[in-house]
């Protein structure tokens, strides 16, 4: 009768160890996955110094930085978002988007997001 209360105990044991090893990996995933996604909340966006003028296909020709950065010409603009291939942009919007950082592909902040936000550049747009 002991023989089997020790089983039973040695069995209670092994499962609460098992039940801690797989709270304790589900709590770890949850914060990784959590870090994921609050990482991802940080709201950068990049953009493109274009030609103003939209091409037939809805992308914007990039043209260099400086040029919307020193420039308040109507010939060019800053767009945000979207993918560049081929020195297009294609899905960018013209919307300047609030509260977000705003990054060129070359790496310059136009402005930094959030409360006192920071603005350098524009222009053309």
């Amino acid at each position: 009768m002991h023989e089997l209360r020790r089983q039973g105990e040695r069995r209670e044991r092994q499962r609460k160890r098992s039940n801690a090893i797989f709270l304790g990996t589900v709590v770890a995933l949850a914060a990784a996955v959590g870090a994921a996604i609050a990482s991802s909340d940080e709201d950068e966006v990049t953009a493109d110094c274009v030609v103003a003028a939209q091409e037939v296909d809805g992308s914007y020709r990039i043209v260099d930085d400086g040029l919307c950065s020193d420039s308040h010409s109507s010939y060019v603009r800053w767009v945000y978002g979207g993918n560049s291939r081929g020195g297009y942009v294609h899905g960018a919007t013209t919307a300047r988007p609030a509260d977000t950082t705003i990054r060129t592909r070359s790496g310059t902040y136009i402005s930094r997001g959030g409360f006192g936000s920071n603005s350098r550049g524009g222009g053309g747009g």
